[in-house]
């Protein structure tokens, strides 16, 4: 079910509604714009994590991907906030995943 939510899989019937939009029925325009307010929270949030990027790497890839313009100092100080309102301090942007314990992995999917 979630995997149809955000687009992973095709749903084969019924409805999706998300704040009054059916999501099953939008166009890809209208998807694309909805999407960037929907995101899966893995269970395993380490295997969620791409091994071989920096945390700062990873919260910044989604900002990257739909704001492919976005000055890169802007894209680091947006990294660096949304590191702070999930709790996890700016001066680890440049660390593995693999340095971090299951709750901040956690925080950095979130973040």
């Amino acid at each position: 079910f979630a995997r149809a939510i955000i687009g992973l899989v095709k749903a084969t019937g019924g409805k999706v509604a998300w704040l009054g939009k059916d999501l099953l029925g939008m166009k890809p325009e209208e998807w694309r714009e909805v999407r960037s307010d929907i995101q899966m929270i893995f269970q395993d949030p380490l295997a969620s994590l791409n091994p071989r990027m920096t945390i700062g790497e990873i919260i910044a890839e989604p900002l990257r991907t739909y704001h492919p313009k976005m000055p890169r100092t802007e894209v680091r100080d947006r990294v660096k906030a949304m590191m702070m309102k999930v709790g996890l301090l700016p001066n680890l942007i440049n660390r593995y995943p693999h340095e971090f314990s299951g709750g901040q992995c956690q925080r950095i999917g979130i973040a």
